[in-house]
């Protein structure tokens, strides 16, 4: 079993077992309480459920970091596994690459309102037409009604 887990900014994790242990998920947990107990959670969860927890706690350490949550709001760990918190739905920060697709998304947008507006829009002969009969004139010259 090779595991290989750097946490930065990014979270960025390389991990390569099949097996998640006890100790590599609580190694990650940010608030170090109930060591036993959390054990004892662990140990009930199926193998599946293990790696979707660990995933889980990839997710919630880059929330809960963004957030700046402080430990004392931070289950812990039992709690956090038994309540499966690694289902729950996280408002995660954006990556650079993702917000820079979602300007790059909105800048296209926002020209092709743009070009469309310009399809829209009067040219000039058809402003002169319609102020014609405003004014009273065609083609710039007033109308002589005699």
């Amino acid at each position: 079993m090779v595991a290989m887990i750097y946490l930065s900014n990014q979270a960025i994790i390389m991990f390569d077992s099949d097996e998640i242990t006890f100790d590599m998920f609580y190694k990650l947990y940010p608030r170090k309480v109930g060591r036993f107990m959390a054990n004892k959670s662990f140990n009930k969860l199926k193998k599946s459920d293990r790696k979707l927890a660990f995933d889980g706690l990839l997710d919630y350490i880059k929330f809960w970091k963004h957030n700046k949550t402080e430990k004392q709001f931070i289950p812990h760990p039992s709690t956090w596994l038994n309540q499966r918190r690694w289902e729950d739905e996280l408002d995660l920060p954006k990556t650079k690459q993702e917000k820079t697709q979602n300007v790059n998304l909105e800048v296209m947008q926002y020209r092709k309102k743009q070009e469309k507006l310009l399809e829209d829009a009067a040219d000039t002969d058809d402003i002169k037409d319609a102020l014609s009969g405003f004014l009273g004139r065609k083609n710039g010259r007033k109308y002589n009604n005699k």
